[in-house]
């Protein structure tokens, strides 16, 4: 499931992305939420990499800065083949 945040860029994040963002809010490195999430601390590194270049963020403090304000707003994309006739 893709998420997006209601603006008009309406970037989508991934799932992935929103996990390693959920760890990144509370702290954890890298190497700790791969371990949590069974991918290597490069994969995490990854993701949050693609988080900023979707919010135009240079940093992690920036990323948590502008998602934080937009927290509300975060909304699930449904994929349609995931809708059962």
């Amino acid at each position: 499931m893709k998420y997006r945040i209601s603006e008009t860029r309406d970037p989508q994040f991934t799932q992935r992305e929103l996990e390693c963002l959920f760890y990144l809010k509370r702290g954890l490195s890298a190497k700790q939420t791969a371990a949590i999430l069974f991918i290597s601390p490069r994969t995490v590194e990854f993701h949050l990499n693609g988080l900023k270049e979707k919010t135009q963020s240079r940093t992690k403090f920036e990323l948590l800065s502008k998602l934080i304000t937009f927290q509300n707003n975060i909304t699930p994309v449904k994929n349609q083949s995931s809708i059962l006739p």
